[in-house]
């Protein structure tokens, strides 16, 4: 059955379902993600897009090479710096991606072993380097990296001074350490990581100051804790995580002052609250958050100091938002947010001082626009 055809058809016609049959819409959805975890589109101080021939595209941060162009200078409008990616992932200072024959790469920032490959830290790489084969999905942290084997095994490398790599301790690594099995997903943001396996259990390691493990407490773990049941896709914010359950409901954890866990409330949180039903894919930024629904409306909570909400203002929200429609991926990262369109096309908003909107050299845009074209619908 083609799972990606029934979400694109469904979404695209505007069908709406029955109470009746929203389970079993929600039950292929996840069967979707769980087996499509790659990210096609990221954002963040820089932005990537994999275009539909695997090559891939970048604009904005340049400072550490973290766009891969064997340069140091930042760029305003897009330009191609790969072939044959499948996956990829942008941190502030580093990048990682995944090739289609299953190797992983990386650039960019490396003072904390970030990139994996061994070498002394404090070295920037500008160019993608190759750092493992066999990967299926990858993750980053702000100066740690996960990816997941296609075996299920989960490997870490870089800082873990909070215990964000869940190996037992709080030792940086330079070099890929494998620290668990059995995952089919990961997630990280800050100095924090959340885990997915198999069953749709969900694990959780590292700093916990503002309860974003959800483990009910604030104290940091440096080994993997089981922390929910249930879930099909898990998203990292700075101090916050969420989690979307095979019901459609979304659940959020952790820091929430700007209104980023979509409760109604600026309240943190230690344990995981319901706050959302109806949706089919989340992402979380620095503290904003986003959400789509089976139908392909985009939703959108928290702060929008730089417009990255993308509802035309600059105005924080607490509850959920109706920013736009017709959408089929997205993702979020730090003040920015990235989403691509049914028909291929790629449309941004936030901040842009590093040029990551890939539009010339705006400051900030708080409305979605439309800057690409052609990308990959996988």
């Amino acid at each position: 059955m083609n799972f990606k055809k029934i979400f694109i058809t469904s979404a695209a016609l505007g069908i709406s379902i029955s109470l009746a049959n929203a389970n079993n819409n929600f039950r292929v959805h996840a069967e979707t993600i769980k087996q499509n975890n790659s990210k096609t589109i990221a954002t963040g101080l820089s932005s990537f897009v994999i275009k539909a021939d695997g090559s891939l595209w970048a604009t904005g941060m340049n400072k550490y090479g973290e766009l891969g162009d064997g340069t140091y200078v930042n760029k305003s409008s897009w330009e191609k710096v790969g072939d044959d990616f499948l996956d990829i992932e942008c941190s502030y200072n580093h990048s990682l991606g995944i090739k289609k024959d299953g190797t992983l790469w990386a650039c960019g920032g490396n003072w904390d072993g970030q990139l994996g490959d061994g070498t002394a830290t404090e070295t920037n790489k500008p160019n993608w380097e190759k750092v493992g084969s066999d990967f299926s999905q990858i993750a980053c942290g702000s100066q740690h990296s996960l990816a997941i084997k296609k075996d299920g095994t989960l490997w870490a490398c870089g800082d873990n001074g909070h215990g964000q790599l869940g190996d037992g301790t709080t030792t940086i690594k330079s070099t890929w350490e494998k620290v668990g099995s059995g995952f089919s997903q990961v997630a990280a943001q800050g100095n924090h990581s959340l885990a997915l396996k198999n069953d749709g259990t969900l694990w959780a390691s590292g700093f916990n100051l503002c309860g974003q493990l959800g483990d009910g407490t604030t104290a940091d773990r440096s080994t993997w804790e089981k922390v929910g049941d249930n879930v099909i896709q898990i998203s990292c914010g700075t101090a916050f995580s969420m989690a979307l359950k095979a019901d459609g409901t979304v659940w959020a954890t952790g820091y929430n002052q700007d209104g980023q866990l979509g409760d109604g409330t600026t309240t943190d949180k230690s344990t995981w609250e319901k706050v959302g039903s109806g949706f089919s894919q989340i992402s979380c930024g620095a503290v904003h958050s986003l959400a789509l629904k089976i139908d392909g409306s985009l939703w959108a909570t928290g702060d929008n100091e730089s417009g990255q909400l993308g509802d035309g203002t600059y105005v924080n929200k607490s509850t959920w938002e109706n920013v736009g429609n017709g959408f089929y991926k997205i993702n979020a990262r730090n003040d920015d947010t990235i989403a691509l369109k049914m028909d291929g096309s790629i449309w941004d908003c936030g901040w842009a001082y590093y040029g990551q909107l890939g539009n010339g050299n705006e400051y900030q845009r708080a409305s979605l626009k439309q800057v690409l074209t052609g990308a990959y619908m996988y």
